[in-house]
């Protein structure tokens, strides 16, 4: 396997935090998510729908933001585009002066 591969796989894999964090809020979010209180670690309620969506997204974000995996795949992305868009360019400023 060539670099190019290698970083364009590392490229697709570094989505995958992403869509496994959407993919637990939609399961919160159909099967519920229940809620405790901050002090003591008792029962509150179940909720379900949008609230339970994005307080899954907000909570499960903030962990894989502490445990930094999406700080990292994100770096990784920006860098990977920036890196690719450089390399295109150049090549297009190639093709135009060997045209002429």
């Amino acid at each position: 396997m060539n670099k190019k591969k290698l970083f364009t796989a590392i490229f697709s894999l570094s989505f995958l935090p992403h869509v496994i964090l959407l993919a637990i809020a939609a399961y919160h979010a159909i099967f519920g998510l229940e809620q405790y209180t901050w002090i003591l670690p008792q029962y509150v309620g179940t909720i379900y729908g949008m609230d339970a969506f994005l307080e899954s997204i907000v909570w499960n974000g903030l962990r894989l933001c502490f445990i930094p995996i999406l700080p990292i795949a994100a770096v990784y992305q920006m860098v990977f585009i920036i890196i690719t868009a450089v390399r295109a360019i150049r090549r297009k400023k190639i093709k135009i002066t060997e045209k002429c």
